[in-house]
């Protein structure tokens, strides 16, 4: 199931709760309430200027109450979880999903360099000295200035397509450690000198707080509002120093940021002993985080390509614009390249393909239970809740104090 069904079908298993944050304004219980409308939503952003305690450390952020509050009601793991271990959680981004670009452009120039070979006719190095010898001068120096360009710029290309092929699946990811009560940020810091090269750090659980902010997103030829899950670390519990941060989950509209609180209120849960491995039987590791098998990358542009005509036409007709509906028109008359939008999936698979999972210590995977579970041994530890060390319970006590 996608992360937009896995999140639709958490939201209509969800009893509504009032959206009023009740008698007394200066307590709000973010629990009691949902923020699924776009009324709610504005209220909720609002409350950084209304309530000091709202207010973010970064930007225009909402800060979320300490990791003792509940924020949701419900728990989902909003699909962004890549692998699921006896007390541990690994988080992915999305850098994944954008992966193949390089690959295809390093395609083109090799088709151009050797394009004879397919379609008859001379490579550019031929033709520029047939142009020379002939005294075809505006033929051969435009050959001679494309090459030269082509050149110049292979070094930055050649940059493009190893940044598909080296480094790691993802450019962050975080494991959240219930055991040791710790969250380790794995970044990705490879280049084409040090292909494997990467940071990894190790915070409390306790220096950790998550924020909500929002961003505007070109969509549909619009800037539409979004909305994030950014988590923040402090440099101590309850202090004012920032010493990193990360994205977590996936952008939403700004109109309708529940599904935001429900995946922190699933972080929370789980490294405060409250909640297991998932909260439902439909939420589970999202494999589409990783490699994703070839079959669904193959098929993936053919099926944007193919909904864009229809798209471009009800536009068209919508805004009574030519340009849009002229655009429909080439897109009928340009199926056929559909077949070639198979070689744009058939990419980033293999990008996918090359790049290695986040690698992580053998103390930390002791630490979160061993290996990752799948299959019945993930359906034998999902609803497990263990208890809370000394040695974490004695942290909290003094971050209490």
């Amino acid at each position: 199931m996608s992360r937009t069904g896995r999140r639709g079908s958490a939201e209509r298993g969800a009893t509504r709760a009032p959206v009023s944050p009740g008698s007394n304004p200066d307590r709000i219980v973010l629990r009691d309430m949902r923020f699924d409308t776009p009324e709610a939503s504005a209220m909720f952003l609002s409350f950084r200027y209304r309530h000091a305690s709202f207010r973010g450390v970064e930007g225009d952020g909402v800060r979320l109450p300490s990791n003792r509050e509940s924020v949701s009601a419900m728990a989902s793991s909003g699909g962004m979880v890549y692998k699921a271990f006896r007390n541990g959680l690994m988080y992915g981004d999305q850098q994944s999903l954008m992966a193949g670009g390089g690959l295809f452009l390093g395609l083109i120039v090799v088709f151009m360099f050797t394009q004879h070979l397919f379609i008859g006719g001379e490579n550019m190095f031929s033709s520029a000295l047939n142009g020379v010898r002939e005294g075809q001068v505006v033929l051969a120096i435009t050959n001679i200035v494309w090459l030269i360009a082509m050149l110049a710029a292979l070094p930055l290309l050649m940059l493009f397509v190893i940044g598909d092929l080296v480094g790691f699946r993802f450019d962050r990811s975080a494991l959240f450690d219930r055991q040791a009560g710790k969250v380790h940020v794995f970044s990705d810091k490879s280049t084409p000198i040090a292909p494997w090269r990467y940071t990894l750090k190790t915070y409390d659980w306790a220096c950790v707080h998550a924020e909500i902010d929002t961003m505007a997103m070109l969509i549909d030829e619009l800037r539409q509002p979004q909305a994030g899950l950014r988590v923040v670390i402090m440099d101590q519990p309850g202090g004012h120093t920032v010493v990193d941060h990360f994205l977590l989950g996936i952008s939403v509209p700004a109109q309708h940021i529940q599904p935001l609180l429900d995946t922190w209120e699933h972080v929370r849960r789980f490294m405060q002993h409250e909640g297991p491995l998932f909260a439902s039987p439909q939420d589970r590791p999202n494999s589409a985080l990783g490699r994703k098998p070839l079959w669904r990358h193959l098929l993936a542009w053919p099926a944007e390509y193919l909904c864009s005509g229809p798209d471009l036409v009800k536009l068209g007709w919508r805004r009574k614009n030519p340009f849009i509906a002229f655009g429909a028109v080439l897109w009928f008359f340009s199926l056929p390249v559909v077949v070639f939008t198979f070689l744009w999936g058939f990419l980033p698979w293999l990008s996918g393909l090359a790049k290695r999972d986040p690698v992580w210590p053998a103390d930390i995977l002791a630490s979160v239970g061993g290996a990752s579970l799948s299959g019945k041994e993930l359906d034998a530890w999902r609803d497990l809740v263990p208890g809370k060390a000394d040695g974490q319970q004695g942290s909290e006590a003094a971050e209490q104090k």
